[in-house]
């Protein structure tokens, strides 16, 4: 039985490789880089598949540093039904909401994100929050930004509304609403 590592050397697996990385214009779709080293991402992994066997539609193209983070554990709950939480961390943002959010909870018409520990809440970090926070609000057609809020610590007062974080500034507010 072949090991994955040895699937990967298939030249089926090198074929849709290539056919993945020139779709994806040669760079990184978590940071736009077209200088660092290219990985094809496995958006999900399916029983009973092999590597190169998937719709294209599973796979994406990222550089060393945004692949890792596309491995990070991301905790998901929600009490909506409906709602497949699991689609958009792996389809709609499956590099940044891994690097910032830790877990996300769906109940009671609220989302409640957990921030990872170790970034400060300026400059970037916070610009590249505020852009997910946008993506997810539209993802879950959350007009009201009073039932979106972000968990910062382990506290009970640690759960803090984004709209506080919206009030930031005004190049915030813009990233949050497109």
């Amino acid at each position: 039985m072949k090991t994955y590592s040895d699937k990967l050397k298939d030249p089926r697996w090198q074929k849709k490789r290539l056919e993945i990385l020139q779709r994806d214009g040669w760079k990184c779709l978590g940071c736009d880089e077209d200088k660092k080293t290219l990985n094809v991402h496995h958006l999900r992994y399916i029983d009973d598949k092999e590597p190169w066997e998937y719709e294209d539609r599973y796979y994406m193209t990222l550089c060393d540093e945004c692949h890792i983070m596309a491995h990070l554990e991301i905790t998901t709950h929600s009490t909506r039904e409906s709602f497949d939480i699991d689609h958009f961390v792996d389809f709609i943002e499956p590099v940044w909401i891994r690097k910032y959010v830790s877990d996300i909870e769906f109940h009671k018409g609220d989302t409640i994100l957990t921030l990872r520990t170790g970034y400060d809440f300026e400059g970037i970090h916070l610009h590249n929050i505020l852009k997910i926070l946008g993506r997810l609000k539209k993802f879950i057609r959350e007009d009201n930004e009073y039932s979106l809020f972000l968990r910062i610590g382990n506290g009970a007062n640690d759960i803090v509304p984004i709209h506080d974080f919206i009030q930031e500034s005004e190049s915030y507010r813009k990233a949050f609403y497109k």
